[in-house]
């Protein structure tokens, strides 16, 4: 069976949130994610797939279903000892997720064990900038702006060493923000 392909690009809000451009097609893709999880009994898929669904739910505001796939992929993740990098990147989509709930002091803890893990294992290590910007993001969304500033330069770092533009671009763009914030305080 061929997927369909569909719009799953999104923008940052003057709050550092993710937008989705087309948020009905997201939600298709989403239920078509959750019909296929049904028919998937292997372990590496069933996670990667419900990464993928708590990932998009969490950008349609969809956060107790974003909790729930996710909490449960990185359950699956550590039962079944698979790549720490799906541990990572699971745990950052959850941290956001629990961000947006604001339950800050979860979200918190959980973007430091991730970082902790990123410096010290070097086969994640690759993902550190990614752990610094949505740190950054949750600090902002505490109105805590010089540390969210802090963070956002430490991601620009590594990204600028990596160079990766659109990496730059959004780091970037949460920096002037936050300045503009800092200004204004």
């Amino acid at each position: 069976m061929e997927e369909k392909a569909y719009n799953l690009n999104f923008t940052f809000d003057k709050n550092l949130r993710d937008i989705p451009e087309n948020p009905k097609e997201m939600e298709f893709f989403v239920l078509e994610q959750k019909q296929k999880l049904v028919s998937v009994s292997a372990t590496l898929k069933r996670v990667k797939i419900m990464m993928s669904i708590g990932g998009y739910s969490r950008m349609l505001n969809k956060l107790e279903e974003a909790k729930e796939f996710l909490s449960e992929a990185m359950g699956l993740i550590k039962k079944h000892d698979l790549e720490l990098k799906l541990w990572v990147i699971s745990g950052i989509r959850l941290a956001h997720v629990y961000q947006w709930k604001k339950d800050y002091k979860i979200s918190e803890q959980m973007f430091y064990n991730v970082i902790k893990v990123c410096e010290s294992k070097k086969e994640v290590y690759t993902y550190l900038h990614f752990a610094f910007q949505h740190l950054g993001k949750l600090y902002f969304d505490m109105s805590k702006y010089d540390i969210a500033l802090q963070n956002f330069e430490r991601a620009l770092k590594i990204r600028k060493d990596i160079g990766d533009k659109d990496l730059i671009k959004s780091t970037q763009f949460a920096i002037d923000l936050t300045k503009e914030k800092i200004k204004i305080k």
